[in-house]
């Protein structure tokens, strides 16, 4: 199950940084192809401009038009473009998760899990590095602190006041009390506000789904409760939300 868990986190928080990047690549392309016109232009305007007399139809002809042709500019100009999306770096991270969690980072399991990852986590805060690996490991680190989170409860009542966490989880999960599980995450790892709710449409019914994939065929109980709450958990604290800057 928490190998099950550990998959869907990760599709959640990927599916996210994968929005972000293509909506980025998309800016970056259209800025160069830009910029490659402009240059093109400017070059052809100079030559034509060094040259005057009757020569310049030989030397610079104006160029017969090709119906159907290939008509796309080339040039070997490299155009660098600023990032404006950053990631957090691996210290960054995990005094994010500890504050958003309310689980202190100098907790030993805590800090056994840093000490093995931290060399997997972002070392810089430039997107472009950011790599698979780097995702796997936030999502470990993220699944040590909701661990702890729902373990002890004066975490997690900070979190979910209102949760029943010995409740069985055919009760647990009803609409109602699934909302408010969800809702109450989003709130304290996001900063959404209720009003807000509308906006997060896709990642809430990823939330909803990944609880039902969880309680699918398992017993209902309260370790299901749990395991199910650190799922999510682990999910929401893992995503780009929490790790862009």
């Amino acid at each position: 199950m928490k190998h099950k868990s550990n998959n869907w986190a990760i599709v959640i928080s990927s599916l996210s940084l994968v929005t972000i990047l293509v909506t980025f690549n998309h800016c970056v392309v259209q800025t160069k192809v830009n910029k490659k016109k402009a240059v093109t232009s400017t070059n052809s305007n100079s030559t034509t401009g060094e040259i005057s007399g009757d020569f310049t139809d030989i030397v610079n002809p104006t160029p017969e038009p090709d119906p159907g042709g290939d008509t796309t500019e080339s040039t070997s100009e490299v155009v660098n473009e600023e990032v404006h999306v950053g990631v957090k770096n691996f210290e960054e991270i995990n005094m994010t998760m500890s504050v958003l969690t309310g689980v202190p980072y100098t907790t030993n399991a805590i800090k056994n899990v840093y000490r093995d990852i931290s060399v997997l986590l972002p070392t810089t805060n430039d997107i472009k590095t950011f790599v698979g690996a780097n995702q796997v490991s936030i999502v470990k680190l993220a699944g040590e602190y909701c661990y702890e989170l729902v373990r002890v409860s004066g975490y997690r009542s900070i979190i979910w006041p209102n949760v029943n966490f010995g409740e069985s989880s055919a009760t647990a999960f009803s609409d109602a009390k699934r909302d408010y599980i969800i809702d109450m995450m989003m709130q304290k790892f996001w900063n959404v506000s209720a009003d807000q709710f509308y906006l997060y449409n896709m990642e809430r019914n990823e939330l909803f789904l990944l609880i039902d994939e969880i309680l699918m065929g398992e017993n209902s109980n309260s370790t299901t409760t749990q395991n199910t709450i650190r799922a999510v958990c682990t999910a929401a604290l893992s995503s780009a939300h929490t790790i862009l800057l």
